[in-house]
């Protein structure tokens, strides 16, 4: 089982997570959409999402549901939307996480804040330096691993 998880935003984490109970291995990284925040950056997500699926190969796709307002939302939203495209273009399962649910999920608490979940991140012994949105995308892989595939059939999908 392979499962990628997306943190969106301008800087969006990305990782991707091998094997069956959680524990394999892990590459991760972050995309500095920032250089371009036009709709070009939409196109830029597009490409590296394709290229970074093409390299796994993943069975499911979690990525973190916006909770923003305003304009934050509208571009999250957009990416959201990227993210399901590219997902159902190459028929791979994707499943929201909410961030209360990522955070309990980690740290036992709905409400942690982002150096708890890197406190928990190194508790596993993956305490290299990384950015916040890597970090996200490490826990959302782990939820997809752990919560989500055993309940999924490989092809369901959000939205199937």
């Amino acid at each position: 089982m392979i499962v990628l998880g997306i943190d969106p935003g301008l800087q969006t984490g990305w990782a991707a997570m091998w094997g069956d109970d959680g524990e394999g291995q892990i590459i991760c990284g972050t995309w500095n959409l920032r250089e371009d925040p036009s709709e070009h950056s939409l196109y830029a997500l597009y490409c590296y999402l394709n290229t970074l699926i093409g390299m796994t190969q993943p069975d499911l796709v979690c990525y973190e549901e916006p909770v923003a307002r305003g304009m934050a939302a509208r571009s999250l939203n957009r990416q959201i939307g990227v993210i399901i495209t590219v997902c159902e273009i190459a028929e791979i399962a994707h499943y929201p996480v909410n961030p209360g649910t990522l955070k309990k999920f980690a740290t036992g608490r709905g409400n942690a804040s982002k150096e708890e979940m890197k406190e928990a991140l190194d508790i596993r012994g993956l305490g290299e330096e990384m950015d916040h949105n890597a970090v996200d995308a490490i826990w959302l892989a782990d939820y997809g691993m752990s919560e989500v595939a055993p309940q999924l059939e490989v092809g369901d999908a959000e939205g199937d």
